[in-house]
């Protein structure tokens, strides 16, 4: 005999057998195009660059889709090009997206907005990653950059409903993660980092933090900024209101493979431990001993949902440290990035208001 599993369940019918039902119709957006945005500030190989990115005045702009392109080559203190890439005087080219806070939501921007984009390049040995310790000084040559941008054009009627409903609420609003980054340095020989306060004022999201050595924070041609080493990494806790994270010692050991928990904890805040959609392709192997140790902390009650705000709650948040051996000569530098919501705000006249709460 056929049932209902609950009583409360109702009737259905799958899409294969559902003739009639048609897609809605897309009638808000009448075109959308990408266009090229010149430097607008004489260009400099050194910097900054600036660029406005709202050259047209009617058209709305879809942040997610800002790349900034460069034109570049590598040589060395000769000016001779190196590298088959660019061997023979050949250049390269490569194209970047903007991730900053606005481009990272997936609202538009609104028109008749003046919205300016500054970027400062580092400098050359923290760019450049000579594996060959050759000694030689080699050059980044930028020699052209310039910024591709998406702009969206609405239906007429659209786009004066959305004015009026500015001017009646006086505020548009986009909610969205805004990260924060800070650093502090361990001196050399030292056997654990004492309690360094780095967050005062509201609770973050959830926090990653890595370690890298102090000669490639700084720029070093031979060692990479991005090479995060556990540097033999007994514990870290996170310290807040009374609360400690983890509860208990994790009792590290990299060198003979006893750092699972902290790796699991990485695949959980990144979303990636329950579902066989995405990975972020960080092998244990890798983050063991290959330059991706990165450390994980979740501290909001559902800090994957960024559909959701969490109350806010004012924090003194401070990072402990303890390692098996000295940490080396030069000294480290732990780097800890964390996400906290947001709000930015543009009244009727355009003007940015920002949340300061962060």
């Amino acid at each position: 005999m056929l049932s209902r599993l609950d009583a409360k369940s109702q009737d259905a019918i799958i899409d294969d057998l559902d003739f009639t039902t048609m897609p809605a119709t897309q009638t808000a957006v009448l075109s959308s195009r990408n266009k090229i945005i010149p430097l607008h500030n004489a260009f400099l190989k050194n910097g900054p660059w600036e660029f406005i990115l709202t050259g047209n005045s009617r058209s709305y702009l879809n942040l997610k889709k800002t790349w900034m392109v460069f034109t570049f080559k590598i040589t060395d203190a000769a000016g001779k090009p190196v590298t088959d890439w660019v061997k023979d005087g050949k250049k390269m080219q490569v194209a970047a997206n903007i991730s900053i806070d606005l481009t990272n939501q997936p609202r538009v921007l609104l028109n008749n907005c003046n919205m300016k984009l500054t970027a400062y390049p580092n400098s050359d040995e923290f760019l450049i990653d000579n594996y060959e310790d050759s000694g030689v000084k080699y050059k980044f040559e930028i020699e052209e950059v310039y910024c591709i941008v998406n702009e969206m054009d609405l239906a007429d009627g659209l786009a004066n409903e959305m004015e009026t409903a500015l001017m009646e609420h006086k505020l548009f609003q986009y909610p969205l993660i805004s990260p924060q980054v800070r650093s502090f340095f361990i001196e050399s020989s030292r056997l654990d980092s004492p309690a360094t306060t780095l967050y005062t004022s509201k609770m973050p999201r959830r926090i990653f933090m890595g370690l890298v050595s102090g000669e490639a924070y700084n720029g070093h041609y031979n060692k990479s900024p991005f090479n995060f080493q556990p540097f033999d990494l007994r514990d870290v806790h996170i310290d807040y209101c009374g609360v400690t994270l983890p509860g208990r010692p994790m009792n590290l050991d990299f060198g003979n493979g006893k750092c699972v928990e902290p790796y699991l904890m990485l695949q959980e805040a990144l979303g990636h431990t329950r579902n066989n959609t995405s990975c972020n392709s960080i092998s244990f192997d890798q983050f063991k001993s290959k330059g991706f140790t990165i450390f994980s902390f979740e501290l909001s009650p559902v800090p994957q949902d960024t559909n959701l705000f969490d109350l806010v709650r004012p924090t003194n948040l401070s990072i402990r440290l303890n390692f098996n051996k000295p940490t080396p000569s030069g000294g480290i530098y732990c780097i800890v990035y964390a996400e906290f919501d947001q709000i930015i705000g543009l009244d009727y006249q355009r003007n940015p208001i920002i949340d300061t709460v962060v």
